[in-house]
């Protein structure tokens, strides 16, 4: 099911069904919404109305309440809710089984009870503790969702997560994610979200929110449903999928329909069906809208807001998430495995096996992850014995918690005594199940077993693996020393893998290499690995971590002065250290650097206006306050300024009689001001003064506002004698009289 988010352009609210009797929960299409706007008020669901689904053939049913068992032991419980599938990435799927308190204020508060919700139970039981059973199941959920969400840079763990680690509280913020609760408290249920058929609600599109703390979570899985003849449960596969389906709304998706039922959910067929849609089937993949009579559904391209877009990873990797690095690949040696993630349909990887050191018949094997795998795997192996390859079909069992036969792929190759042996892993798709490879991704265990040779064997693993970050950049080093027994044959080359643009192999006897591209704040696993002419050695790992620093830029600083104030207006300096912005600060200081005022202001502020100044010079400095290993602030912007001021007087010039003949007049010189008072001068204006024969005034006038440019005018007068002053203007306002001009004749 999901909610409208105030904003999406429009949102469906819908359940994510599990196979039942034949109902599931659905409810018309809410009112459209604004676009985009952190903060607002979230719409309400509507009532659904109930309407049938899913056939028998289609449906495994969920299982009924087990019997209450004793608990299982601490070290079990501990180990089941502490498993983590990419511990060191910063975004976050939460897999929370204890329960979870709706506060008042948070967006849930408004349709669902606030107050404490019980957690996930298969007995019923009120006792807080798990069950071995229930430690099962929740192992088996975690390795499900894992499996869907395997291609991103995202750590899908059971184990406890502040609200800090899963809240993206400003744009600069790297750290976040989501939280998906499973309970069976019915007490959890929003509105329109029924016993019958409901098995999951979250919030559209808040994966990368900037938002206060919990205001948008959790993404709700209800284990416990009543189709009438009391409680069943979702199986531990429904349960995955439905997390997986919930997590892909707050990624931006919708419900996967077609034409022919557009405000239903495409049920799949088949063995397949899309993870944003609602069946049992037993593939499940995410899709880009290629089954039958698909319907373009509702979700956008988050970058624009408005063009539809059907393509699943598209839209999840702009709303806050990536993929991960591909670093699977290279040299293998014994024991011969490996383990990989296929991140795309266009995701190839290569390994080879020097046949010298392994001559025998040999198998070799990739095999995903079981019951809920995405990964329809292909094998393509070259080299001494030729191109073979192995592409099983999926098999016809339809339905959780069975797993299809074919999704694994297995190579028989004959003996060879030399060469090398290239090993290609990928995902495909199977047209007699009707799916592409698409969605075709996923994790593999890769093993080549049957390996015989004369006796030999590969080096031990690298020594003395140390690692260096070098501080204020993206660059680092790791080194090691040799293996402390380099086998049969001398070590020829080392693999440096786990860090960006890896793997990289450095020729014996280097023991060291530079890294380059390394994101300041995470944490990799550098491993080193030995390879001689009989084998590669285990890894040996060392993790490295460049620390996050404060910009060492500027801030981009603009100052405009006005009579009593100060416009303030700044942008954000470059950060590579990856540092987190909090807020700015602003200080005014006087001519002689003596702080006025200074003003803390936050992330989102990108100017001020600093009022009632009196005249004269000051400063302005701004820095960005952040969070970081090594710094809490930016370099600091400087700038000085002088308030505006009416300009000096201009400089009066030779006046000249007017010529004789035509009407009376007489001309008037002037030269610039001395200081424009900081604002362009805009005009002038001439004062003419007629004296008596004592020399005193009798009578004035004066001119028009004349241009910025001009610096002389004639007056048309009345016959006598003169005397001129100018007076120049800005924005600010007049400037004082000039001089007198000597005396001229109006003629």
């Amino acid at each position: 099911m999901t909610l409208g988010r105030a904003f999406l352009v429009a949102a469906v609210c819908a359940a994510t069904a599990v196979a039942s009797p034949g109902f599931e929960a659905r409810a018309s299409a809410l009112a459209p919404q604004p676009t985009k706007a952190a903060g607002a008020l979230a719409p309400q669901p509507t009532v659904p109305t109930a309407q049938s689904w899913l056939t028998a053939d289609e449906m495994a049913k969920p299982h009924a309440r087990l019997a209450q068992q004793a608990d299982a032991s601490q070290a079990a419980v501990d180990a089941a809710l502490s498993l983590h599938s990419r511990s060191s990435s910063s975004k976050k799927i939460y897999l929370d089984f204890d329960g979870f308190n709706v506060a008042a204020g948070t967006a849930w508060a408004s349709t669902i009870s606030t107050g404490n919700k019980g957690g996930f139970s298969l007995d019923g039981s009120a006792n807080p503790g798990f069950t071995q059973t229930e430690l099962d199941y929740i192992t088996k959920v975690w390795t499900i969702v894992a499996e869907k969400y395997s291609p991103f840079d995202l750590d899908v763990t059971t184990e406890n997560q502040s609200d800090d680690a899963l809240t993206r509280t400003s744009a600069g913020d790297t750290a976040y994610g989501t939280h998906v609760v499973f309970t069976d408290d019915q007490t959890a249920r929003p509105s329109g979200c029924g016993v019958a058929g409901c098995a999951g609600i979250a919030w559209v599109g808040v994966f990368d929110n900037v938002e206060t703390l919990n205001k948008y979570e959790p993404a709700w899985v209800y284990t416990t449903l009543n189709f009438g003849s009391g409680d069943v449960q979702q199986t531990a596969g429904q349960a995955a999928n439905s997390a997986a389906h919930e997590v892909g709304h707050t990624l931006g998706l919708h419900h996967d329909v077609t034409n022919a039922q557009p405000s239903g959910y495409y049920g799949g067929h088949d063995i397949w069906s899309p993870i944003m849609g609602s069946s049992s089937r037993a593939v499940q993949q995410f899709d880009d809208n290629g089954y039958p009579d698909a319907a373009t559904p509702g979700q956008v391209d988050p970058t624009d807001g408005t063009t539809a877009d059907p393509d699943d990873f598209d839209v999840m990797t702009k709303s806050g998430i990536s993929y991960r690095p591909d670093t699977e690949g290279g040299a293998l040696g014994a024991p011969y495995t490996a383990d990989g993630v296929i991140t795309t349909d266009a995701d190839t990887d290569t390994y080879t096996v020097n046949r010298s050191a392994c001559t025998g018949a040999v198998t070799v094997a990739a095999t995903g992850i079981g019951m809920g795998q995405t990964l329809d795997l292909k094998l393509t192996i070259g080299g001494p014995s030729g191109t073979l390859t192995d592409s099983p079909t999926t098999g016809s069992v339809s339905t959780l918690p069975n797993t299809p036969t074919g999704m694994d792929a297995s190579v028989n190759v004959p003996s060879a005594s030399s060469g090398t042996m290239s090993i290609q892993v990928e995902g495909v798709g199977d047209a007699t199940s009707g799916y592409s490879g698409y969605g075709s991704v996923g994790q593999y265990h890769l093993a080549v077993t049957g390996c015989q040779s004369s006796g030999a064997i590969a080096p031990t693993a690298p020594t003395s693996v140390t690692t260096t970050p070098n501080a204020h950049t993206t660059t680092g080093s790791v080194s090691w020393s040799p293996p402390n027994d380099p086998g049969t044959s001398p070590v020829t080359s080392y693999t440096v893998s786990g860090v960006p643009g890896g793997p990289y192999v450095v020729n014996a006897p280097t023991t060291s290499k530079s890294l380059t591209g390394l994101n300041p704040g995470t944490t990799y696993t550098v491993g080193v690995t030995a390879s001689s002419n009989d084998g590669t050695s285990p890894a040996a790992t060392k993790s490295l971590r460049v620390a996050t620093w404060a910009p060492t830029a500027t801030p981009g600083l603009t100052l405009t002065p006005h009579k009593s104030s100060v416009d303030v207006a700044w942008t954000a300096p470059s950060n590579p250290g990856n540092a987190i912005p909090t807020g700015w600060h602003v200080t005014l200081y006087s001519a002689s650097h003596v702080a006025l005022l200074t003003a803390p202001e936050t992330l989102a502020t990108t100017g001020t206006t600093i009022t009632g100044l009196s005249p004269g010079s000051y400063s302005v400095e701004v820095y960005q306050d952040a969070t970081s290993d090594d710094g809490t602030k930016s370099a600091t912007a400087s700038k000085s300024f002088k308030t505006l001021t009416a300009p000096s007087a201009p400089k009066i010039g030779t006046a000249a009689s007017g010529a004789s003949g035509g009407a009376v007049n007489a001309l008037a010189r002037w030269g610039a001001p001395s200081s424009t008072g900081g604002s362009a001068i805009t005009g002038y204006r001439v004062y003419a003064y007629k004296l008596s024969s004592k020399g005193t005034v009798v009578s004035s006038k004066y001119s028009a506002m004349l241009g910025a440019s001009t610096r002389s005018y004639r007056f048309t007068l009345s016959a006598g004698t003169y005397r001129f002053r100018v007076a120049a203007y800005n924005a600010v306002g007049k400037s004082s009289y000039s001089a007198y001009s000597a005396k001229v004749s109006a003629r």
